[in-house]
């Protein structure tokens, strides 16, 4: 049974998060956390701020034009997530052991927040205010403590999620927005995780022999497409599309098959084979994103794939040598984030480098965009904010940390910020989550 109140509904989201299947990360991504870990599991390596300091500015904060108005009812909020609950935090937590490390994850639907981590089920938030909306037991097992539950996205009053409430065991759970109650669950690989293409879920059977298509209303299987003898595959989906991502199953094979599915039928087109790239950053322009990486460490990446998602016409973009970290697409740019806190734009259709920009904010995680306030929002492991200028990546504020604990590996590509209207929502790698006004980042702290 679900507990607490619920009020309002919920929509669609199309996308939704990839995760490479077991042993098949790109040796870029593996050689990133490889780094991280030599760095410190934690223990706030990182901090360049006290727990008592504020906001940071380059110049006045408060006359920006806003992207759109804070939510009514809208205040500054901060809790903590953890398996029994949510509780709300006076200021920045000590140091958490690696244990406490929940490295929340978050979607947003209008004012509604739903999170999930490490060692809790996935909640509902109200966005406004921070209060818990509610939180399941449909994800939790009477026998062990939950090993983890991650939102991938809300489509049609359900949220869905993928779930691992034990060893060995992983679903995918159809949950009502509004109360929290299990719709409908189905077990699938612990291997890869699902994907949202339009009113399809897509899955990986358990051993992994097939992806599998459901209706995301009902859970009732609209196709299955086997993967091939000697492969691997996992689901992904873009811009609505449904694809397979397959590689060899030696475990040596740099090549990437990209086939899309039928919506229909689950009919493969296959549209690639690719080289030596990370998983797809998204879609522009109708084409497929692919980032090439190079056959030695610490080089830059190559070049980007464009790859047509109808024809399967093929072009590269040389990338600059200012192309190295953890590479994403937002706001119809390509963003390189290293681990020393250096953010470069790239222009995604001619390679031409926009700006690189230095921090002393580490370990920063995916960039946030907004156009019409000219900002790229990013955060790290231990909650500090950072704002950069979309038009030529000077630092327009930073904030303090939220937590003494810096994260692990993982946070260099977990933290994110969203937004909720005019307002951020960012998190810690304890499970501090928190709002604030980008206008007024750090009041009072």
């Amino acid at each position: 049974m679900a507990s607490g109140a619920a009020a309002g509904g919920a929509g669609g989201r199309a996308g939704a998060l990839l995760r490479w299947p077991r042993g098949r990360w790109p040796r870029r991504v593996l050689g990133s956390l490889a780094s991280l870990t030599a760095l410190g599991l934690g223990c706030g390596a990182f901090l360049l701020f006290g727990p008592d300091d504020g906001v940071r500015t380059s110049g006045p904060v408060g006359r920006g034009v806003r992207a759109a108005a804070l939510p009514d009812g809208w205040r500054p909020w901060e809790v903590a997530l953890h398996p029994s609950g949510v509780t709300p935090k006076a200021g920045p937590a000590g140091t958490a052991g690696l244990g406490e490390v929940f490295d929340p994850q978050c979607v947003a639907r209008e004012t509604r927040l739903f999170c999930g981590g490490m060692g809790f089920p996935t909640v509902r938030l109200d966005a406004r205010s921070g209060r818990l909306d509610w939180r399941t037991d449909a994800l939790s097992d009477p026998e062990e403590m939950a090993s983890g539950s991650q939102p991938i996205g809300v489509r049609g009053g359900l949220v869905f999620v993928h779930d691992a409430p034990s060893e060995g065991r992983t679903r995918l759970v159809a949950l009502d927005a509004e109360s929290g109650e299990e719709v409908w669950s189905r077990q699938v690989s612990d291997s890869a995780e699902a994907a949202i293409a339009g009113d399809l879920v897509l899955s990986s059977a358990p051993g992994d022999g097939a992806i599998t298509a459901r209706h995301t209303a009902t859970g009732e299987v609209r196709w299955s497409y086997p993967v091939p003898p000697g492969q691997e595959c996992s689901p992904a989906g873009h811009a609505g599309l449904p694809y397979a991502l397959c590689w060899a199953d030696d475990g040596e094979s740099e090549t990437t098959l990209v086939r899309r599915l039928d919506r229909a039928s689950g009919a493969a087109t296959e549209l690639a084979h690719l080289r030596n790239v990370d998983e797809p950053l998204g879609t522009d322009g109708g084409d497929l994103l692919f980032l090439r990486y190079q056959d030695r460490d610490g080089a830059p990446y190559q070049s980007l794939v464009r790859l047509d998602a109808v024809t399967g016409e093929r072009r590269e973009v040389r990338m600059p040598r200012l192309a190295l970290g953890h590479g994403s697409l937002a706001g119809g740019r390509l963003f390189f984030v290293q681990s020393s806190g250096r953010v470069t734009a790239v222009d995604p259709r001619s390679g031409r480098t926009l700006w690189s920009s230095l921090s002393d904010v580490e370990r920063l995680g995916l960039p946030s965009v907004s156009t019409r306030e000219h900002t790229v929002y990013l955060c790290n492991g231990s909650g500090r904010v950072l704002a950069l200028d979309l038009r030529d990546g000077g630092e327009r504020w930073q904030t303090g940390p939220r937590s003494a604990d810096s994260g692990f590996g993982m946070s260099l590509e977990t933290s994110a910020v969203l937004r909720v209207d005019g307002a951020l929502v960012a998190s810690a790698s304890d499970g501090t989550l928190f709002s604030v006004d980008p206008n007024s980042p750090d009041p009072g702290r």
